[in-house]
């Protein structure tokens, strides 16, 4: 379970900006893909220029949204399922490696590597995207939990050569 300073990496699907702040309660989410599941144990300068490197090289995506599906230990958290998840693959891993690299250690290891399923959060019924809808996926944002519970952007990376510059207060 994420605990205070422990971070996750996702792609908003919702216009965020960084220092945005919402509670950790699922419902609170701005749609989202989570590219790498909570870890912790990273310091906040390594993490965020080894992000920031592994960005540089990595192309932009588009992803479809595929099929729905129910996720989370009572398969009570509906989902769209991401209909082409090789899309994901490489950015996946290497934002593992920089977690790595940064010392982080992923807290549940059984959704990473080969078990990763890319998919996009639903809220309340009609907070989400549908099957066939197209997502262009050209940045990412780390997302730190504090000690109210409370999630906080602290940094957005784009992807590619085009833009990589890190944007962050």
């Amino acid at each position: 379970m994420a605990e205070a300073g422990d971070y996750i990496l996702v792609y908003f699907a919702e216009p965020v900006e960084v220092g945005f702040r919402f509670e950790r309660r699922r419902g609170d989410w701005p749609l989202h893909i989570t590219l790498a599941p909570w870890f912790y144990g990273a310091m906040d300068a390594p993490l965020q220029r080894a992000l920031h490197i592994v960005a540089q090289p990595i192309a932009p995506v588009t992803v479809r949204v595929g099929g729905e599906a129910l996720f989370g230990p009572n398969k009570d958290i509906p989902v769209n399922i991401i209909s082409n998840p090789e899309a994901l693959y490489e950015l996946h891993e290497s934002l593992l490696a920089a977690v790595q690299t940064a010392d982080g250690v992923v807290e549940d290891s059984q959704f990473i590597g080969d078990n990763y399923m890319p998919h996009i959060t639903q809220h309340d019924g009609n907070r989400r995207r549908h099957d066939g809808d197209e997502i262009f996926l050209d940045d990412f944002h780390l997302v730190q939990l504090d000690e109210q519970n409370m999630c906080q952007v602290v940094a957005q990376f784009s992807l590619g050569e085009h833009d990589n510059q890190e944007r962050h207060e």
